[in-house]
């Protein structure tokens, strides 16, 4: 944070309490309409000092961080439904759908599902022959 946007947070800081101290003063002084204070500081005052500092709410950002990219969710939602298609499908013997959603649950971080994504691309060329062998394994299970 530079000089100058710290300057401008610890100015809107700054404001922030004198609107707060103003609004516990009016209480003090026995001023029935106190709230006044607060409403029109707080709703008007502030964010007006801070368009025109143009100083930005960090709240968001401390939030961004912990939550999950919506791309990440849907990445992983997506290989999971492939994944329970290709199972329903009968493109998957049961061993091959538990490793591979062992392997999709491990994944945390986009990276891990990109790897992941390309290690089951290369195993769905791999298990093309093995799906078709775990069809026929199934079919004389079922006879």
């Amino acid at each position: 944070m530079s000089d100058d946007e710290d300057w401008r947070n610890r100015a809107v800081a700054v404001v922030t309490l004198l609107v707060l101290g103003a609004g516990f003063l009016a209480i003090f002084l026995g001023i029935s309409r106190f709230w006044i204070v607060w409403v029109l500081g707080f709703a008007v005052v502030v964010p007006l000092l801070s368009v025109l500092l143009g100083v930005e709410d960090d709240s968001e950002s401390d939030v961004e961080p912990a939550a999950e990219p919506v791309s990440e969710r849907s990445d992983s939602r997506n290989a999971l439904e492939t994944l329970r298609d290709r199972y329903a499908r009968g493109e998957l013997t049961d061993e091959q759908f538990e490793r591979k959603l062992e392997r999709l649950l491990e994944t945390e971080t986009i990276e891990d599902v990109e790897d992941a994504r390309r290690r089951v691309d290369a195993d769905r060329v791999g298990d093309g022959a093995d799906a078709r062998n775990g069809r026929r394994n199934r079919t004389e299970r079922e006879r």
